[in-house]
């Protein structure tokens, strides 16, 4: 039996009526060379399992793995991989959905230039609006072949905090034996998964194609959908993210991308920060604690990367190594509200569209 040419690798959990979007998008490309492992990540949703049967009836090149535990996305992706035997491998997320010629585009590309790994463009889909975006990033998207040293050299740093390259796996085709080669394993991150597979292969692409097509839609969530519970799990995680990237750059000892990742680590305080100033401000003092939790971690000792730089003058980055908890809020709080009207006007816009969808559904 032939192997197939591309394994769409799905993982599921309760997504409900979305799912099917995202399937038919797949069972209508272009390219027909095709499998799809979708992944049941343990859904209890009727909707969901309802519309995986349905595909897998209709289709037989749509595959049904049942796990027997919920462990994350990432460890169902992983679930993915081991199963198959395909040349190459593409990730969609089981909300979003492929353009018709996705998979023949990315496909002609690798095997055209002898790439390990097709990186294409993504539409953003804000769904809570009813709109669609193109993703327009400064991103070296000018269709050409990046080999090796170069992809090392220049663009390496994109792990770190300064993203030049993608660190998503949607809108990508990978190369099955890097996978392999690599030796990538699941991270038991709940975000950053992305970045962290991404990031384990990297070193091992000898020939990285980037082009300008547009092939994939990515749906965004609904801003301000966090609550003071998820915002403390986030930055957790983060920590955990940075331990991981802080391994690896010991690695390298390359002081330039740890002054990147110095800064990248005090912009995720100033994320949580923002976000717990604008959809959580009764709990002031707790999300203080949380930060100042954050920021007593040996990880964030790493922010003495940046003392001897121009952003040590940067007050929240002052704040951060002095383990100021109080000072970084009062920061990114006046931050907030000495903002423009216009960005004020975009944020009230956004919380009232969200409590508004609450309400409906």
């Amino acid at each position: 039996m032939e192997k197939t040419k591309v394994d769409v690798i799905i993982p599921v959990f309760n997504t409900g009526k979305a799912l099917d979007k995202c399937l038919s998008s797949v069972c209508n490309q272009s390219f027909r060379d095709w499998k799809c492992t979708i992944v049941n990540d343990c859904s209890t949703n009727r909707k969901t399992l309802s519309i995986i049967e349905k595909w897998c009836l209709f289709d037989s090149r749509f595959v049904r793995i049942d796990k027997q535990q919920n462990e994350g996305v990432d460890a169902a992706r992983f679930t993915g991989i081991d199963s198959t035997d395909a040349d190459y491998v593409t990730f969609v997320d089981s909300d979003d959905w492929l353009e018709k010629d996705a998979l023949m585009l990315l496909v002609n590309v690798m095997q055209e230039n002898r790439a390990d790994v097709v990186v294409a463009r993504n539409n953003k889909y804000y769904g809570f609006l009813g709109k669609k975006k193109k993703n327009i990033s400064k991103l070296p998207f000018e269709s050409r072949l990046i080999e090796h040293d170069e992809l090392m050299q220049n663009y390496f740093v994109s792990f770190f905090g300064c993203n030049i390259l993608p660190v998503t796996v949607w809108a990508v085709l990978y190369s099955r034996k890097l996978f392999v080669q690599s030796g990538v394993r699941p991270t038991g991150l709940k975000f950053g998964e992305d970045l962290m597979f991404n990031l384990s292969i990297f070193p091992y692409i000898q020939r990285f194609y980037a082009i300008e097509d547009y092939i994939y839609n990515y749906n965004v969530g609904i801003p301000g959908a966090y609550s003071g519970k998820y915002m403390q799990s986030w930055l957790d995680n983060a920590i955990k993210l940075f331990e991981y990237k802080w391994q690896i750059l010991e690695q390298y000892n390359d002081s330039e991308l740890a002054r990147f990742q110095a800064i990248e680590m005090k912009n995720y305080i100033g994320s949580y920060l923002r976000f717990s100033i604008l959809y959580d401000p009764k709990h002031k003092d707790e999300n203080i604690r949380v930060v100042k939790s954050a920021i007593d971690h040996p990880i964030f000792k790493k922010m003495k990367y940046l003392q001897s730089t121009k952003h040590i003058s940067e007050p929240l980055t002052k704040c951060v190594i002095d383990d100021d908890a109080e000072g970084a809020y009062a920061i990114m709080d006046m931050k907030i509200h000495n903002s423009s009207i216009k960005d004020r006007m975009i944020v009230t816009f956004l919380q009232l569209t969200y409590r508004l969808r609450q309400i409906l559904s």
